[in-house]
């Protein structure tokens, strides 16, 4: 009896591992990414030119890290080409994206749906609905993307939650951070 007990507490607590663990890397991310030796390396990678503004795409995907990436990127900027800097530095922030989305389809979205059925939460029964919501994702994702002060994290649950395309993800994340990069690469040449 003591065996099954202690069989159910290992099954609950390792039913939802992925947001356990999802939940822990983003608290451990915050103190590690609010140091000051990772704001050293993204203003450090200012100075490596085009490689740099690769560099400082990829921190630019992440809400911690992404308003030091967009300073460092303004001042980048002022010593390149801004639109070669923004199409690098968006394929950074690509693959920083794709990171996020890959881990929401595949591990989070399922006990998502999990704890959803487990708390009884109503499933969304309205086709209407839910089509116009297929339909504003990419536009809303796209949008989290391209701001450097909105979570790209969003904006890849957003396309993960309805299981969007790979291939279009990839796109809409690169073309929302090349945009977003060249308006602040734009803005550092005037500035």
């Amino acid at each position: 009896m003591k065996r099954k007990g202690l069989k159910l507490v290992e099954y609950e607590m390792w039913r939802y591992r992925y947001l356990v663990f999802f939940t822990i890397s983003i608290i451990a991310a915050i103190f590690v990414l609010s140091s000051s030796q990772i704001r050293a390396l993204i203003s450090s990678a200012g100075t490596w030119g085009y490689v740099g503004a690769f560099i400082v795409g990829s921190f630019y995907t992440y809400s911690i890290t992404s308003p030091p990436a967009a300073a460092v990127f303004f001042v980048l900027a002022q010593s390149i080409n801004p639109f070669v800097a923004a199409a690098l530095g968006g394929l950074g922030a690509m693959c920083g994206d794709l990171i996020i989305f890959k881990f929401i389809k595949t591990d989070i979205l399922p006990e998502a749906k999990l704890l959803a059925h487990d708390l009884k939460i109503p499933k969304i029964k309205n086709h209407k609905l839910i089509h116009y919501i297929n339909e504003a994702a990419p536009f809303i994702a796209g949008f989290f993307f391209a701001m450097p002060f909105l979570p790209d994290e969003m904006g890849a649950t957003i396309l993960g939650a309805i299981k969007y395309n790979t291939r279009k993800f990839l796109l809409i994340s690169w073309l929302s951070n090349s945009a977003g990069l060249l308006l602040i690469a734009l803005l550092g040449q005037l500035f």
